[in-house]
């Protein structure tokens, strides 16, 4: 059973607050390995900016908080409005990243990404351990 941190987490209330983050999204841990190299030369690039890794799977969650230490991995937020608003105040994302396709992550997160003008790119993990952009998602 899942404890009353999850609950909170998954409200939007206890995410660490970024003044600008990547917010990469996916399903599985394979999913994660398979765009490390992607992740690593874009936070490179832009030291700046958090990493903020999420999922709706608690196994993800907790291998998300042991790979990434210095990161925030945690739980994505619930598909209601006052989670996702609660979430986008806390983070402020500048981008987000959808391994394979985030089918886990509500339409309200991403709604809310189009309202706010940010851009979606959807990772395809290729056979080669690799991440390949695909075009821009938009719902």
């Amino acid at each position: 059973m899942l404890g009353p941190w999850w609950l909170l987490e998954r409200s939007g209330a206890v995410v660490r607050r970024a003044r600008a983050s990547l917010w990469v999204h996916g399903e599985t841990p394979r999913q994660f390995d398979t765009a490390l190299r992607l992740l690593r030369e874009v936070m490179r690039a832009r030291p700046h900016v958090r990493l903020v890794l999420t999922s709706t799977d608690p196994a993800t969650v907790a291998y998300l908080r042991r790979s990434f230490p210095d990161d925030h991995g945690g739980a994505a937020p619930w598909n209601a409005s006052g989670a996702v608003r609660r979430f986008f105040t806390k983070v402020n994302p500048r981008l987000l990243v959808l391994l394979d396709g985030g089918r886990s992550l509500g339409a309200r997160a991403i709604d809310e990404m189009v309202a706010r003008g940010l851009p979606l790119v959807a990772v395809k993990p290729g056979r080669d351990a690799d991440a390949e952009l695909a075009p821009a998602v938009a719902r």
